[in-house]
């Protein structure tokens, strides 16, 4: 099974956001009850949105998709701050890229997107 479809199946209901590290790449550690836990690392990425968060870090649900409303407004906010066709980054990330939205919506309805261009999953 591919990281994509492991991580949509993999990550249920009820488990906890318990960090959020940007550095080089995204890393999202995530816990449950039973004390297992499961990190998500997100490559590549040209965008990070989570606004408005008051006190629920419970997930209810992860989906990842490729493409999305997310990817395409942070591709044009990459476009508007480096031109129409900006130069390969490092030469892994580039404008043309498959791109894929991660969705980590939380209990209180609260919605974490992150748009790149690939995936891992570590877990217990």
């Amino acid at each position: 099974m591919d990281n994509i479809n492991e991580i949509n199946a993999f990550i249920g209901r009820d488990w906890r956001l318990k960090r959020i590290t940007i550095a080089d790449a995204i890393t999202i550690l995530l816990s449950e009850s039973r004390g297992y836990t499961a990190t998500i690392t997100c490559y590549n990425f040209i965008g990070f949105s989570f606004v408005g968060n008051w006190d629920e870090c419970v997930i209810d649900f992860i989906e990842i998709e490729k493409g999305g409303d997310f990817v395409e407004n942070s591709l044009c906010e990459v476009k508007r701050l480096n031109g129409e066709s900006p130069l390969p980054a490092g030469e892994s990330k580039k404008i043309d890229n498959a791109w894929y939205q991660l969705n980590i919506k939380l209990i209180d309805g609260n919605v974490i997107k992150i748009a790149c261009d690939s995936f891992s999953l570590e877990h217990d």
